[in-house]
């Protein structure tokens, strides 16, 4: 695709021409904690008074996209070995259906936003790019004027430029065929796979006039034209990978470290990641772990400790929700340890105990990255991990390490699940052929539709009626040969690893009746457990350890 200097076809498009909203501040790490509690104050405003999406008017501004990115500032964007510069970037994109629409999101702001009175302050001490709905989009990814997905914690990739507006022509083609090459080999939305075809979120550049004063739409012009691309990927592996792409087959990768050297005033690849915007991140396509043990009774009181004392690991080197760095504190949305009884038949609590006891791990993190983090930080920081191989070999059931990801669940936002101690659970391990994959990807999500359709999400509410869940999902992964080590061979089999938690016990004899009665599904589920079954608790275990008190 490296010659298409002269083929870059117009594209239509809904989004094509639509007002957009962008800030760029450069600002000292010392001022991060007040720069974040302003743009969460933006955020807490725009939740409150604009809208997401096309249906209605303008009283309450309608977007398409809104995110603000926040990382640090490498001495050389294109290199992020270059070092780090002691500055953060923040990065502010909004896109509006309505050039009406900014102008009513000013009056608001003015109205219900107190940190709007600091923003000439802060665009004066720390701004490196404005543009209030001078700029439009010129090129995007999307067909259809629909909302992006955009999540919290995303990775970004923006280039902001000041360019002479005898240049227009060649930069608007030069752009264009950017957006060529990436229809024709990245993949908009959150299914796929990155190392074939990156995922993007949202995409588009947009292409308007510098004004003097970017807040006053009638100041003069300077001469100049603003162009500004904002990008957002799925996972962080996307963005690599689109540079990778890019310089196979775009034409204008030569030319580009030229053109941030001549007219760049902005350059995040990938350093940024999205801070606030309208959405949290989806469940699906999380990377789990997952660990199961059958222990004899006598060894209860070493477990429940080595258990214990993994809990206070994860509590001072973990973080729970979506804020933070990977890097760091690994982030998840879910963890706890269930302990129970093991029953002779799982499927019948009055079938009596084998006298064995069954404990299960489950963890979900935002990003594959943090769970290579999350076991070097426990190597270094909890003595049980040396004990781990050992209680592995002795009473382990399943084992799975960042393979299985989510792909079914209750809950549309990957808010932190809100398990209690002392919840009761219900979990099924499966070890299925791979010639079974779509039978069986099917009958979960069949699963999860009967039960978006008779239970609740959270604590409130009547178990009798609709049985309160307080976490819920099915994962899905490659099983290897050895589980602790992502580079081992493959089985050929999948695990495929049911985990929920509930409100109150009598929540899982009601959903065992209500998925009787509404889950074609659970005529055939005695057979797949015999088939397929590793691990069977429906109700015998209560959650030991995780993070709430």
């Amino acid at each position: 695709m490296g010659n298409c200097n002269a083929c870059a076809p117009d594209v239509s498009d809904p989004l094509v021409g639509l007002p957009t909203l962008h800030m760029g501040f450069r600002v000292p790490k010392a001022m991060e904690v007040e720069m974040d509690a302003f743009w969460k104050g933006h955020e807490a405003f725009m939740q409150a008074h604009q809208k997401m999406g096309t249906e209605g008017g303008d009283e309450k501004p309608r977007l398409l996209e809104f995110y603000v990115s926040k990382g640090m500032e490498f001495k050389n964007p294109m290199d992020p070995s270059s070092g780090e510069t002691g500055f953060l970037i923040y990065m502010m994109s909004e896109t509006y259906i309505t050039p009406q629409g900014i102008a009513n999101h000013f009056e608001l702001a003015g109205k219900h936003w107190d940190g709007f009175k600091k923003l000439p302050e802060y665009l004066k001490n720390y701004g490196i790019v404005s543009q209030f709905g001078s700029a439009k989009v010129l090129t995007c990814l999307s067909d259809t004027a629909t909302p992006f997905v955009t999540t919290k914690g995303s990775s970004c990739l923006h280039i902001s430029m000041r360019v002479p507006v005898a240049k227009e022509a060649e930069m608007d083609m030069y752009w264009k065929e950017h957006e060529l090459v990436a229809r024709q080999t990245h993949v908009l939305g959150t299914i796929g796979d990155d190392n074939k075809a990156p995922r993007l979120t949202s995409f588009y550049i947009a292409k308007g006039k510098e004004m003097k004063d970017p807040m006053d739409p009638t100041s003069a012009e300077t001469g100049n034209l603003i162009y500004q691309m904002s990008e957002t990927y799925a996972a962080p592996e996307g963005i690599p990978k689109h540079m990778e792409i890019m310089g196979a087959k775009w034409a204008g990768m030569a030319t580009l470290p030229q053109k941030i050297k001549d007219y760049g005033l902005l350059v995040d690849i990938g350093a940024t990641k999205v801070l606030t915007n309208f959405s949290e991140p989806s469940l699906i396509g999380n990377p789990t772990i997952h660990i199961g043990f059958r222990v004899p009774k006598a060894m209860e009181s070493e477990m429940d400790a080595y258990w214990k004392s993994h809990e206070a690991f994860m509590r001072s080197y973990q973080t729970l929700g979506v804020i933070g760095d990977d890097g760091d504190k690994p982030r998840f949305l879910e963890f706890y340890i269930s302990k129970g009884a093991e029953l002779k038949n799982p499927m019948d609590p009055s079938s009596g105990e084998t006298g064995s006891l069954i404990y299960m791990m489950s963890e979900t993190y935002l990003t594959p990255q943090a769970i290579p983090k999350h076991f070097e930080l426990a190597a270094k920081h909890w003595d049980g991990f040396k004990k781990l191989p050992e209680y592995m070999e002795k009473y382990g059931i399943v084992t799975q390490v960042g393979q299985a990801k989510v792909i079914t669940c209750f809950q549309e936002t990957g808010l932190p699940f809100q398990i209690s101690k002392g919840s009761s659970c219900l979990h099924m391990t499966m070890r299925v052929p791979v010639a079974k994959e779509a039978e069986m990807d099917s009958y979960w999500t069949e699963h999860e539709a009967a039960v978006r359709k008779t239970h609740t999400m959270g604590t409130a509410g009547d178990d009798s009626k609709a049985p309160r869940i307080t976490s819920f999902y099915v994962a899905k992964g490659k099983e290897l040969k050895n589980p602790m080590d992502p580079t081992s061979a493959e089985t050929g089999t999948l695990i495929y690893q049911m985990s929920e938690t509930y409100a109150a016990p009598g929540g899982i004899p009601k959903h065992m009746e209500i998925m009787g009665a509404n889950w074609a599904g659970m005529a055939t589920l005695p057979q797949k457990i015999k088939d397929y079954g590793l691990l069977v608790d429906i109700g015998t275990t209560k959650v030991l350890t995780n993070f709430s008190d």
